[in-house]
């Protein structure tokens, strides 16, 4: 039986109210799923060659301090500051607009750098 929820039209929610989920997937693949990024297995179950059998919430989290994987919890604080900082970005001081925008062209750079090596 396949329990995959419908999925929500509106995933973005406001990051003071948002609630955040451990979800824990089920699928069936024909290949070995531990050598490959998600984004291939989630390519895969697209094209038919692998099958997502169940998707369960296993934890909510009201708030970040819900979530008990400081990592995670860590990741997601990192994301919310981004958010905040890009929701306000014509209010930042031009000189840290400009550091924003060196640094994030620096790491595009270097990406593209790296992927030719």
């Amino acid at each position: 039986m396949i329990e995959t929820p419908k999925p929500s039209k509106n995933i973005q929610e406001n990051p003071q109210q948002r609630r955040y989920y451990r979800v824990q997937i089920r699928a069936w693949t024909g290949f070995d799923p531990s050598r490959v990024e998600l984004a291939e297995i989630a390519a895969e179950i697209d094209r038919g060659t692998a099958f997502l059998t169940a998707i369960e919430v296993s934890k909510v989290a009201d708030d970040l301090n819900g979530i008990d994987d400081p990592e995670v919890r860590k990741s997601f604080e990192n994301i919310n500051a981004a958010e905040r900082v890009l929701q306000n970005l014509g209010e930042l001081p031009k000189a840290l607009r400009d550091r924003l925008s060196a640094a994030l062209s620096s790491d595009e750079k270097n990406a593209r750098t790296g992927a030719a090596a």
